[in-house]
């Protein structure tokens, strides 16, 4: 297998747009109608810019069955420019030998590079340990979740309501004391800690064998 990777070969099931015919005695990797609109999806990525779930809806409007985290994969797979990646070859990529390439490597690149460029940037702020409740607590007045502040010629934080003509204002050191308090109620016996680790356990694998699962039923289509 290694070996037929290493010359370029891919066998086994091709991915969405492409069938696999067999005909006296050889296998030949073609382009369906499904690749040749997906062909015009990633011009559609890579010229117009247009964002992954407008492609998906034109590309379902036009029978092709493939949901935007699928086409999403679909944009990312070497397959369809002409080359084959796999774990065998560790990161190495060899140029494809026994199907036709859907697109030039040159709009493959620049659909990702759009791809990349689309990923919205987000700044990690680090929460102010002294206003644990911030946005959490809510005024005992009007309802609405409170900010917090720190009176810095004092050094002393507080809640406070920003609601217009509330502005209820709580020290925070009594504030945080109150729901730790709150929080001994529902401690957890010791002697329940091995089941609930089981339990925890479990879930993951749940959550994994999902995972698995849903890549599976993607890479079968």
């Amino acid at each position: 297998m290694k070996q037929k990777y290493q010359k370029g070969i891919f066998f086994g099931r091709p991915p969405l747009g492409y069938n696999l015919i067999i005909a006296n005695g050889q296998k030949s990797i073609i382009i369906n109608e499904h690749g040749r609109l997906l062909a015009k999806a990633f011009k559609w990525k890579a010229q117009k810019q247009l964002p992954t779930f407008i492609i998906g809806e034109k590309l379902r409007g036009l029978g092709v069955d493939v949901s935007d985290k699928h086409l999403s994969r679909v944009f990312r797979n070497v397959f369809y420019c002409g080359l084959l990646s796999n774990k065998m070859l560790g990161q190495e990529i060899m140029e494809g030998q026994n199907w036709e390439p859907l697109v030039s490597k040159e709009i493959f690149l620049k659909a990702n590079e759009v791809l990349e460029n689309a990923h919205v940037k987000y700044e990690s702020r680090a929460e102010d340990q002294n206003l644990p409740l911030k946005q959490v607590v809510k005024c005992d007045k009007c309802k609405n979740p409170m900010t917090g502040y720190v009176a810095r010629k004092k050094g002393i934080y507080y809640y406070k309501c920003n609601t217009v003509g509330c502005k209820s204002n709580k020290n925070a050191m009594h504030m945080n004391s109150k729901f730790f308090d709150f929080l001994d109620q529902y401690k957890i016996e010791p002697t329940l800690h091995p089941l609930i680790k089981q339990q925890l356990i479990a879930n993951v694998k749940n959550c994994i064998l999902d995972k698995v699962s849903d890549k599976d039923d993607f890479q079968s289509r």
